[in-house]
């Protein structure tokens, strides 16, 4: 019998499992913003308040930096356990007073006049970084996995920037993402995508991801969210051999791993370029080539996925620099391959107007 792995597609966020919060962070995706201070910060207002959130997700990770920067702390507010999807849904059903989602909720609330985003990923620039990590040691003894994956992810990027496909590869993002093409270009603008391989390289060899790690890391010690001086490794191997080659891959495997890999993925506007490599076979050509057997696995909560790769029920996924020190912390070599996307007000926290 064929053994079975699942890989899945995290964003770096440090994930609160079994008592501990995963910080991860998105370079796919980058978020810019400033601190806001003020004695009037309409973040203040939440003191008392029920907001609704994905416990120990980036979501929760967010509201924690905003009552931080505005002098208040977690038990000013009273945190209620919600998938981060259903949390935005409800507060445009009028089921919540206050929420910590993400687009299309965030738009949506505030283009109906139902509510108002008053911080976003924006108000920490760079903090919430979209990667793809993996167990360390599986790919190691067989690297042809995550060569796989990364010629697939970039054959993707190619097709969305190519001007003569970009408007099919938006239509399949928003197609998976469940929204219409219009808000699917909405979605876009509150992600930065790095579509450039060259780019992306640069940025996992770059001392700001490892700045951003730090600064994630304290905060996550500070509030007790990982309990020791964990490290993620970032390796831009796979993405410089793709760019070294142009994606042509000179010499198909014959033969291969039989063994069937499983890839995690779940719905962020900078992981559906997934449902471009399904839909346009990249992936499949892709383990033709290197003579492995990976497949791509939908989840349809986030944190399953993220909890799944902590159990090393899996051996890789995608997630934020916060929720990869999890897995760290519980002795996973944590290794993030490809830089997705940052949050750039793509993730916020909404209260009705």
């Amino acid at each position: 019998m064929m053994k079975k792995y699942v890989i899945f597609a995290f964003t770096i966020m440090l994930i609160f499992s079994a008592g501990f919060f995963q910080a991860c962070m998105k370079k796919a995706d980058t978020s810019t913003g400033q601190s806001d201070k003020a004695p009037d910060s309409p973040v203040k207002k939440l003191k008392g308040m029920e907001i609704k959130l994905e416990q120990y997700s980036v979501s929760h990770y967010l509201v924690l930096r905003a009552l931080e920067m505005n002098g208040m702390k977690e038990t000013d507010v009273t945190i209620v356990n919600t998938p981060g999807d259903e949390a935005g849904q409800l507060f445009l059903a009028g089921g919540a007073d206050a929420v910590a989602t993400w687009n299309p909720h965030l738009f949506l609330a505030e283009e109906q006049g139902k509510g108002k985003v008053i911080f976003s990923s924006k108000d920490i620039p760079g903090e919430i970084i979209d990667l793809v990590v993996f167990d360390r040691e599986v790919i190691e003894k067989n690297p042809n996995i995550a060569k796989a994956v990364t010629y697939a992810w970039y054959d993707a990027m190619e097709y969305f920037s190519d001007m003569s496909t970009k408007e099919d590869a938006i239509s399949i993002m928003a197609q998976g993402a469940g929204a219409s093409v219009v808000d699917f270009k909405k979605m876009l603008e509150g992600t930065n995508l790095y579509v450039d391989p060259t780019e992306a390289s640069e940025f996992l060899n770059s001392d700001t991801i490892l700045a951003t790690e730090r600064k994630v890391k304290m905060f996550s010690k500070e509030h007790d969210l990982i309990q020791t001086d964990v490290e993620i490794s970032y390796n831009s191997s796979y993405t410089d051999d793709y760019i070294k080659n142009g994606g042509i891959v000179d010499n198909p495997a014959a033969t291969g791993d039989p063994t069937e890999y499983k890839v995690g993925i779940s719905i962020w506007t900078g992981w559906m370029p997934f449902w471009i490599i399904q839909e346009k076979g990249f992936l499949e050509k892709r383990n033709k080539e290197f003579g492995v057997n990976v497949k791509l696995e939908e989840y349809k909560e986030y944190m399953a996925s993220v909890e799944s790769f902590t159990a090393r029920n899996v051996i890789g996924c995608s997630m934020t620099i916060m929720e990869a020190l999890q897995p760290a912390n519980s002795g996973i070599p944590v290794q993030a391959i490809i830089v997705n996307d940052i949050s750039n007000g793509g993730d916020g926290i909404l209260v009705k107007k």
